[in-house]
């Protein structure tokens, strides 16, 4: 699992980091389908994508398709993104180890 900083966000998009930033803003308002960071760090500072929702966002965009607004329970919600945030720093943990072992 690969987790993806702002600059390498955009280089996937080939976009630029403004416009990476432009489409967060939409998305944190209800617009577009673009994903939204997990937040790592102290008081969740760090805003970092995991590589398959940006793959997942490019595909989508590519098919000019949106997928079909489904009500999700919040607990679900929650779950989700509880999920999401253990890979996050399952994946960061093993970025952390393997440096280590470089140095």
């Amino acid at each position: 699992m690969r987790i993806l900083l702002i600059h390498e966000v955009a280089a996937e998009l080939r976009l630029s980091i403004s416009s990476v930033n432009r489409l967060l803003r939409q998305a944190r308002n209800g617009q577009g389908n673009f994903p939204l960071p997990l937040l790592i760090g102290k008081k969740g500072s760090k805003g970092r994508w995991l590589a398959s929702d940006i793959e997942q966002y490019i595909i989508q965009s590519q098919s000019n398709t949106t997928p079909p607004m489904t009500s999700v329970s919040p607990v679900k919600r929650q779950q989700t993104a509880a999920k999401r945030l253990e890979l996050a720093k399952a994946a960061l943990q093993r970025h952390a180890v393997g440096r280590s072992k470089t140095k």
